[in-house]
């Protein structure tokens, strides 16, 4: 999942925090498997 910095600068705080969230619940389930 690659994000331009462009499109990254235009989205906003939630999205940011909500992106990684899904990237932090991500790493969590490939740490217990």
């Amino acid at each position: 999942m690659k994000i331009k910095v462009r499109s990254w600068r235009m989205l906003t705080l939630q999205d940011k925090l909500f992106i990684l969230k899904a990237i932090s619940q991500r790493s969590r389930l490939k740490n217990s498997a």
